[in-house]
């Protein structure tokens, strides 16, 4: 008789795929597996998991392994379809897997409070008669079902092995890991969603979220992220330009280089801009749809104080909203050749950010972008310092009372 174990491993975390395994053994085949002293996965170390896995799928006579995205995973967790959520999901998986071992019975680890009703999932399924025991906590009854579930999760160890180079140190993808919940919400603040690794659905996500939104204040959030400002896919971009517009250096010379010589250009045609004046042109080759000339700085390369960076925070801020644009990303202004520490620079900038919000705004989000480690932990820092009594600020009876334009 050909016997079937069929068990999951990865049901619970927020980032990766929920892997199904099921392992085919004869009778024979079932007495070395119970000299082996099979355990459920969670029992076992990594390292004893993949020794025993080797082994398990030497002495098998055969074992399949599907793997269910995250993508999957949320789709079924959002079906308004009673009873064909996650459990119907990993349920025809399963019959996926014995489908293709074609064993005499096979045991299950039902995922369902109901097992009898999982273990019929399952059996309707098949495309062939087969007994089907399906039963909670399997894995540690049936040797056979804790062979699978030890494939299952050494499968899921590679998959998250190969996920963490791609996408860096996120912990053990569990909601509760606090390395989980920094990388969900670094994520969100540099990127503005979530990477195609993670499950949508799970709930926790709205909290992570919510902390991700570093300032949100009528309808604005202020948030600080790392990265390249050239890559920023939001209406506009900010270029701390000079009275002049001679993208020659720095930020500017970052963006003409990758939009194209055609922004400069259309900006030198409208100089000399004044310092607390700025004016917008196309973004050429940019992810950004414009790009906003704030001047800085009379002529390049000046040092310049912290009332030049508030005037050109201020003056930006301004053309977005003739713009009726929605979102910006500004880099630290006067950081630079400027000479302002990156401290009082963003410090003077998110001053200027949260008086133009309070004032009333059309703006949705605004994004200061840092270049490197140091810069961001700067950005967040303040953000996150002012969080409290920013989001806290209510606005005078008279604001309430004058309409949008007027505030």
């Amino acid at each position: 008789m050909r016997v079937a174990g069929v068990d999951d491993a990865g049901r619970g975390p927020v980032i990766g795929p929920l892997v199904i395994a099921g392992v085919l053994f004869d009778e024979k085949g079932i007495e070395r597996l119970e000299a082996m002293g099979i355990k459920e996965s969670k029992a076992l170390s990594p390292r004893g998991r993949e020794v025993l896995c080797r082994l398990i799928k030497d002495a098998a006579l055969s074992f399949a392994v599907v793997e269910l995205s995250p993508a999957q995973i949320d789709e079924a967790v959002r079906s308004r379809r009673r009873l064909f959520k996650l459990n119907r999901l990993e349920a025809r998986a399963m019959a996926e897997v014995i489908a293709r071992l074609r064993p005499d019975v096979a045991y299950v680890d039902a995922s369902d409070v109901d097992a009898k009703r999982f273990g019929g999932w399952v059996r309707e399924r098949l495309p062939f008669e087969t007994r089907i025991v399906s039963e909670q906590k399997a894995d540690a009854r049936y040797p056979v079902v804790g062979a699978a579930s030890i494939i299952a999760k050494v499968r899921r160890d590679e998959v998250v092995a190969s996920l963490r180079r791609e996408y860096g140190d996120f912990g053990s993808g569990y909601a509760s890991d606090a390395r989980t919940r920094r990388f969900l919400v670094g994520w969100l603040r540099r990127h503005g969603s979530f990477p195609p690794i993670v499950r949508q659905s799970w709930k926790t996500l709205r909290r992570l979220r919510e902390l991700a939104q570093d300032v949100r204040y009528r309808g604005v959030t202020i948030e600080a992220v790392k990265g390249d400002i050239t890559d920023m896919g939001v209406d506009a971009i900010v270029n701390p330009a000079n009275s002049l517009m001679i993208m020659g250096g720095g930020v500017a010379l970052a963006i003409k280089r990758k939009g194209g010589g055609e922004i400069e250009r259309e900006a030198r045609r409208r100089a000399p801009v004044e310092v607390g004046q700025s004016v917008v042109t196309s973004a050429g080759r940019l992810r950004a749809r414009f790009v906003i000339h704030s001047p800085t700085m009379e002529r390049p390369s000046m040092r310049i104080g912290a009332e030049n960076v508030r005037l050109a925070t201020m003056a930006a801020l301004r053309r977005a909203e003739e713009m009726g644009i929605e979102s910006v990303a500004f880099p630290a202004l006067g950081a630079g050749v400027g000479g302002l520490s990156k401290e009082r620079a963003t410090r003077t900038m998110v001053s200027a950010m949260k008086a133009h919000v309070a004032g009333g705004t059309r703006l949705k989000r605004i994004v200061l972008v840092a270049y490197d480690d140091e810069a961001f932990g700067i950005m967040r820092r303040i953000v996150e310092s002012d969080q409290k009594s920013f989001k806290n600020r209510r606005l005078s009876s008279t604001e309430r009372n004058q309409p949008l334009a007027n505030r």
